[in-house]
Order: C-alpha cells, then structure tokens, then sequence
C-alpha cells in the first residue's frame, strides 16, 4: 500500500490497480468513482449521480476539473 498509495479517502490505488491487471474496466471506474467521505459538494454529487444512476456522461459533467484521475476514467467510456 505504501508503493501504490492509499487514500485516507477512499480506495486505494492498489485496488484500481488490481482491476485494471484483472482487466476489470468497469470495476476499476467503479472504485474510482465510488462515493468517499471529505469530497467536496461538487464532487460528492457526481458520485452520487453515477452511484444511482451508472451514467458515466453525466457524472463527468459534474466532476470539478481538479479531480483528473475521475475525469480521465469517466472520459475513457
């Protein structure tokens, strides 16, 4: 955990990382954006929209511009 990282947040990176070795595309965009504590509004409510509703598109449209690896993961499908 310490090499791949860990974020007091949420998933760690060696869960995503396991996913995508599994070629478990969808797992590993569900645990990227899967509901965390400590998101902020912004965030929290496109997770929210993709945890109720699995729409990809617009929970990206949500997404504050920051959080790269989410935006980076909801662009790819």
């Amino acid at each position: 955990m310490q090499r791949f990282g860990m974020s007091s947040k949420g998933t760690g990176t060696h869960d995503v990382g396991l996913a995508l070795l599994k070629s478990d595309w969808a797992g590993a965009i569900d645990l990227i954006l899967k509901p965390r504590s400590g998101d902020s509004q912004d965030a929290a409510l496109a997770r929210e929209q993709y945890a109720k509703t699995g729409d990809i598109a617009e929970a990206l449209k949500q997404f504050p511009r920051n959080l790269v690896a989410e935006r980076v993961s909801a662009s790819a499908f």
